[in-house]
């Protein structure tokens, strides 16, 4: 690891806000830290630099004075600075944090942990590497097998809304390509693997399968197999019985540390890279057998069914229809003295129908900026906070145009 050549640097600042502590000086402190003979090899104490020397770490300390009005109580404590090698820094920063409040200092804090960044600097390119590689098997598996419109097939409604919001994320590549699969979140990736691994059967496939069966437990389990799809078995067999879920949510949780840039341990790098290396060989795995994976047509549509019998939504709107349906629902709230929300018109109107959910918040942007619609905000009617409301953009009467003419 290059990070043995490089110097890392530790801080703590611990405050006494209880006055349990016995500690009151620089000198009291280095001495309470020297009598944890856990962290110490051949320690050097030097009282004027206020420091300790041991195995190439530095350790020095600074009392803090806290002005009388900062505080309701008199609080004293002291800013612990620790610097030295990776391998030597890194066990001994969560004993140096226990040892201190092991001797009544509280509350502590972290205000610097190079060793964490070293940590998350290291991980991040394999958690890219990662999702991006899945986001490819997903692009190639989904638009090869189910066709060019897979995001409307697999997509849920709140992917499609997420990917609706985060549409301006990246508008370089975006005005040129396809680039759903890159604005869902991580977990949604994962998802679209492990959520759609049950099978997906025709009706008709069914009944006649079960009416030709044997009545026997060997039957049974030999009919259970038949009624896999080639979509189903393949997922299975490439993901589940790798144990893709749990790899991947573990990875998900190092992610979540990363992004929000929290402290880590050096077992968080050997746990991320080892989840990693075998997610990426299960990913790549499945890949390299993509092209002998054929989905027949009858099994396609009953990918469609199951997908839209579990509320999931994969049709297009067209502008005429949305309009249309949009008019309805203004006529429906207006003689209730109400407007149409536009989260409630996309998700339960529309989407109730079996329309996607980004196709017909795009629709909607579309619209607006051709000044055919009007996206506006309204009072929540039993909420106090505001929602977007949709109305249509109607030409004045004649008469509204006269008088507007003669004011």
């Amino acid at each position: 690891m290059d990070a043995d050549h490089k110097t890392f640097q530790f801080e703590i600042l611990v405050l006494d806000t209880k006055a349990t502590c016995v500690v009151r000086t620089d000198e009291n402190l280095l001495h309470a830290m020297l009598s944890n003979g856990t962290i110490w090899t051949k320690p050097v104490f030097d009282s004027v630099k206020k420091s300790i020397c041991d195995n190439g770490l530095e350790v020095t300390v600074r009392s803090l004075t806290t002005p009388n009005d900062a505080c309701e109580t008199d609080t004293s404590g002291f800013d612990i600075r620790v610097t030295g090698p990776f391998e030597t820094l890194e066990p001994i920063r969560h004993t140096l944090v226990e040892h201190f409040e092991d001797i009544k200092f509280g509350p502590l804090y972290i205000l610097k942990d190079e060793v964490s960044e070293e940590i998350a600097c290291q991980i991040y390119p394999l958690l890219y590497r990662v999702e991006n590689a899945l986001r490819g098997y997903l692009i190639k598996f989904m638009s090869t097998r189910l066709g060019p419109k897979w995001w409307e097939v697999t997509a849920t409604g709140e992917w499609s809304q997420k990917v609706h919001q985060r549409r301006f994320n990246e508008t370089v590549f975006a005005e040129h390509i396809d680039n759903n699969a890159y604005l869902v979140d991580f977990g949604d990736l994962g998802r679209m693997i492990y959520e759609q691994s049950s099978g997906f059967t025709s009706k008709s496939d069914i009944i006649k399968k079960v009416s030709e069966c044997e009545e026997t437990p060997d039957a049974i389990r030999e009919l259970k197999k038949q009624l896999q799809t080639n979509y189903q078995k393949f997922f299975k067999e490439s993901f589940k019985d790798k144990g893709f879920q749990d790899k991947w949510e573990k990875l998900e949780k190092i992610r979540h540390k990363v992004a929000h840039n929290n402290l880590f341990t050096k077992d968080d790098l050997d746990k991320g890279s080892a989840l990693a290396e075998e997610l990426l060989e299960i990913i790549q795995t499945a890949t390299d057998a993509i092209d002998a994976l054929v989905i027949p047509e009858d099994e396609k549509e009953a990918i469609k069914s199951s997908f839209v019998s579990r509320g999931w939504t994969f049709d297009v709107i067209t502008e005429d229809k949305f309009l249309s349906e949009l008019e309805k629902q203004e006529t429906y709230f207006h003689q209730r003295g109400g407007f149409v929300g536009l989260s409630h018109f996309v998700k339960q109107h529309l989407g109730y129908q079996g329309y996607d959910y980004y196709s017909s918040y795009d629709m909607a942007s579309r619209l607006e900026a051709q000044a055919k619609i009007e996206m506006y905000q309204e009072e929540h009617p039993t909420e106090n906070y505001p929602v977007t409301a949709v109305r249509i953009l109607r030409a004045p009467s004649s008469d509204v145009e006269e008088s507007m003419k003669e004011s």
